[in-house]
């Protein structure tokens, strides 16, 4: 009986399988992947698929990841979820919020991502940015109107955040 399980367990999971190297090996993950913009937009031309993942990563994820701003603007105006988040609950702002993309960040916000959206533990792109002290940010998203009141699952503020970066300049930016 346990081997009928296992094997039934394996063959309902092919299918997602297939469906994610599929989507792996898609031109325009290739091209986001690659930060090849004139072969992202020969691939939204050919197949208009803007909200695609690569292994479960929102493509405009990976884009802001990366600082691509370009690219970020080109999924954007092929109707690319500004607030999709994955597994973890990230969003493309939240990790140009970490790594200092500021560019991206504005324009991300541009498009209406959701500056107070917590991912699965609470923490906020604000949050996020002012723990790695990334003051530029936490600027740009305190005027976007990020509310520095806001606290993680565990009670901590964007200012408890930015005293662990130890960044005076962004820990006096937070109330």
């Amino acid at each position: 009986m346990k081997k009928l399980v296992v094997l039934c367990l394996l063959v309902l999971a092919l299918p997602a399988a297939a469906e994610t190297r599929l989507f792996s090996d898609a031109p325009l993950v290739k091209a986001v992947r690659a930060g090849d913009l004139d072969s992202a937009k020969a691939a939204l031309l050919a197949e208009p698929k803007a909200n695609m993942t690569s292994n479960g990563t929102p493509l405009l994820q990976l884009a802001a990841e990366k600082g691509q701003l370009a690219m970020v603007e080109l999924l954007v105006r092929h109707k690319a979820d500004v607030n999709r988040a994955d597994r973890l609950g990230m969003t493309a702002l939240m990790v140009a919020a970490e790594a200092g993309h500021v560019e991206v960040l504005d324009a991300l916000i541009a498009a209406g991502a959701d500056v107070n959206a917590p991912n699965k533990q609470g923490l906020t792109a604000l949050m996020i940015g002012a723990r790695k002290g990334q003051r530029e940010v936490v600027a740009h998203l305190l005027s976007a109107g990020a509310k520095a009141e806001l606290s993680d699952y565990s009670g901590r503020t964007a200012r408890d955040w930015a005293q662990d970066s130890r960044d005076r300049a962004t820990i006096a930016l937070l109330p």
